[in-house]
């Protein structure tokens, strides 16, 4: 008589390898058309193309958007040669890049995104010419768009947004705020904060993960931060998550015994 047991046991892995969703996150990566992207953002760019993930998660603060930020609104200068226009062309490019690494991608609002919803607020007859959504065709290209209003959202258990706690313990506010799993940037630091229910014994982390552009920016005027290079990416199985908050550290990327740098 044949033994099936061993046709079971293949069966029974595929269904669990058929169901584990793999994610990467990527945040501040704070891009302009007329500037370099940083090192880090090339190794990452490379990292999710080797991965192939189920989907990008985009944690906002993609573009920089500088020049409407209210702390230049009066330095003529550092607005000089700069258009929102070459911003949005640029992305676009980038956009097609991801594309071709994952079947889904979900774009957050940052807070620097929000910088053109301010614009327009500020300027109504600019709606429905500036938005981020329209110039970036992210209806057309399927990519599910989330405000800033509208984050966190919940993503296969994780809870994702761009961030609104600052300070030396920002995950364990947005960890107690939330109660759940959940990853954010903004901080542009990597940093982690767990805790336990007793009653329930449920384990809960949130996820502070690092920033894809320089760990110096010039708004900061040479001051000491703790600006940390890195990104995440998460395997979901179920109510599982095993998340991997990746540091980019001396512009090289290490993970699963393989090397990534420029």
């Amino acid at each position: 008589m044949y033994d099936f047991s061993e046709l079971e046991r293949y069966i029974k892995r595929y269904k669990t390898e058929k169901k584990m969703k793999k994610i990467t996150i990527i945040a501040d990566a704070h891009l302009q058309h007329d500037e370099q992207p940083h090192q880090s953002y090339l190794i990452a760019k490379k990292f999710v193309k080797s991965m192939k993930p189920d989907t990008i998660v985009l944690l906002g603060d993609f573009l920089d958007f500088n020049y409407l930020s209210s702390y230049d609104e009066l330095l003529f200068k550092h607005r000089e040669n700069k258009r929102i226009l070459k911003d949005y062309e640029m992305l676009n490019k980038e956009l097609d890049y991801f594309q071709k690494c994952s079947k889904e991608i979900i774009y957050l609002e940052g807070n620097h995104e929000y910088r053109v919803t301010a614009a327009i607020a500020k300027n109504p007859n600019l709606e429905g010419l500036l938005e981020v959504p329209i110039n970036l065709n992210l209806k057309e290209r399927n990519i599910k768009w989330v405000p800033e209003m509208e984050q966190p959202i919940n993503l296969n258990g994780l809870y994702l947004l761009h961030g609104k706690n600052y300070g030396i313990h920002f995950t364990k506010k947005t960890l107690y705020e939330i109660g759940g799993n959940c990853v954010q940037g903004h901080c542009h630091r990597i940093q982690s904060h767990s805790m336990k229910q007793f009653a329930g014994e449920k384990e809960y982390t949130c996820w502070g993960i690092g920033c894809l552009s320089s760990k110096a920016p010039a708004y900061l005027k040479g001051r000491s931060n703790h600006h940390m290079n890195g990104l995440a990416i998460v395997y979901v199985d179920g109510e599982d998550i095993d998340l991997h908050n990746i540091h980019i550290n001396n512009n090289k990327l290490i993970f699963n015994n393989k090397l990534w740098k420029v």
